[in-house]
């Protein structure tokens, strides 16, 4: 098998360059792949705390509005509920 250095030069060339192409692209989509994960758990997260907090202010809510049914009730058939948020030691708000 009788090569010219030029042939033989340029098919090592042709080797290296195909090799660090294919190293690059490999790290490349190890380094995005990382970034879109951090990304992603960042956005659960944030939707988290946000649903977190809708549903701590909806409790919040069902919590005054059950209070105050039952206070109307109580009020109503002529009770005094010392502890619910339409009663006052003074008298009712």
């Amino acid at each position: 098998m009788n090569t010219t250095i030029r042939l033989r030069l340029s098919i090592t060339t042709l080797i290296v360059l195909l090799i660090s192409m294919g190293l690059a692209a490999v790290l490349t989509w190890l380094a995005v792949e990382q970034l879109f994960l951090a990304t992603q758990r960042d956005n659960l997260l944030a939707q988290a705390r946000l649903t977190a907090s809708a549903l701590e202010e909806i409790t919040n809510w069902t919590y005054w509005v059950r209070s105050w049914l039952e206070a109307s009730a109580f009020v109503s058939k002529g009770i005094r509920v010392p502890h619910s948020p339409l009663s006052h030691p003074g008298g009712p708000v």
